[in-house]
């Protein structure tokens, strides 16, 4: 056997195996990729302008802030771009509350990006639109605060709606307590033909209250008080008639 053979063997191997070990001492890890993922909202929310929502997400190997915008479309397939800013300079804690102006657009082509603050290459944004509308409001327009309407006449109730279901409630106040329902299904269609019974007791201190027939918080009623009150400025005309000795004669008078 050649010894001095497998001594070189052994020596090269030795040798190959130690510079393989400081190929590995040198090897450097893999660099951690940042990102972001928005959770809400992800497309097809239904958001109202003056309302308080919840932006959330989740991230990875971020640093300590990121930057919260909204863009918008003008259609479903159109292309979207940035709209405004909703916080430039947000805490990453995966949560942004967000109140939506009333201003606000109403448009049902949003989306919501949110970018590292320090590196605006790392972001996502909404899968799909959500939409902001506008919330929902009744005005009443009469009675209004000022009108006299008599027991037993008829009298127009107007009001107008903006994002309202189909049908109204309509109810008259007496001194701020309820006196009765006027109508609990009336169309949504901004007016009522109200026929005032005699039975109502006369008062300076009435209003009308019109509130969304599926949701009780949203409501509106008179600015300020009307009467049902008999009309002062009635009269009747009669005639006296004096009658004596001398003279025969008739007034007019007025009762």
């Amino acid at each position: 056997m050649n010894f001095k053979w497998e001594h070189s063997k052994i020596f090269a191997i030795l040798i190959s195996l130690f510079f393989i070990g400081c190929d590995a001492l040198q090897f450097e890890p893999p660099i951690e990729t940042s990102s972001i993922t928005v959770t809400s909202p992800n497309g097809y929310e239904e958001w109202t302008q003056g309302s308080t929502n919840t932006i959330t997400w989740t991230s990875e190997n971020l640093n300590g802030y990121v930057d919260i915008h909204l863009y918008r479309s003008s259609s479903h397939n159109g292309y979207y771009s940035f709209y405004q800013y909703i916080d430039n300079y947000s805490n990453n804690d995966g949560s942004h509350t967000w109140t939506i102006s009333d201003s606000l657009s109403a448009s049902y082509y949003y989306k919501v990006r949110i970018e590292e603050h320090d590196n605006s290459s790392v972001y996502d944004e909404s899968d799909s639109y959500f939409s902001i509308t506008i919330a929902p409001s009744i005005t009443v327009i009469s009675p209004n605060g000022g009108e006299t309407w008599e027991p037993g006449s008829s009298q127009t109730i107007t009001w107008t709606s903006e994002n309202l279901s189909s049908y109204v409630r309509i109810y008259l106040y007496e001194s701020g307590s309820l006196y009765t329902t006027i109508d609990s299904y009336d169309s949504n269609d901004g007016s009522y033909s109200w026929y005032i019974s005699t039975s109502v007791p006369e008062s300076d201190y009435y209003k009308v209250r019109i509130q969304d027939y599926y949701d009780s918080d949203i409501y509106d009623e008179s600015d300020s008080y009307f009467a049902i009150n008999e009309d002062d400025n009635s009269s009747s005309t009669g005639f006296i008639l004096n009658i004596n000795a001398s003279n025969i004669s008739g007034e007019n008078y007025t009762m």
